[in-house]
């Protein structure tokens, strides 16, 4: 598997003017979890905003990868959200 093989387009998302980090991270997560990448919102919600606390995952103008491993997830997902 190679990394283009983890881009599927209906995993893209826009979130439009959604205020501040906390509320970009729920929206992507909302995303997945429409498309039922995991079973459980909560904790991969959670997941993330734990992560976010060892250290941002930001990494300058805007771009950010935030990331989490949870056993609540099908598979590897990988969503690219504007």
């Amino acid at each position: 598997m190679t990394l283009v093989d983890l881009f599927i387009p209906d995993l893209g998302a826009l979130c439009k003017g959604e205020p501040g980090k906390d509320a970009v991270i729920r929206a992507m997560v909302s995303h997945l979890a429409q498309r039922n990448r995991f079973r459980n919102e909560k904790i991969v919600l959670e997941t993330l905003r734990m992560r976010e606390k060892l250290g941002s995952t930001g990494i300058g103008k805007g771009v950010a990868i935030p990331h989490g491993r949870s056993s609540v997830s099908k598979e590897l997902t990988l969503l690219f959200a504007r």
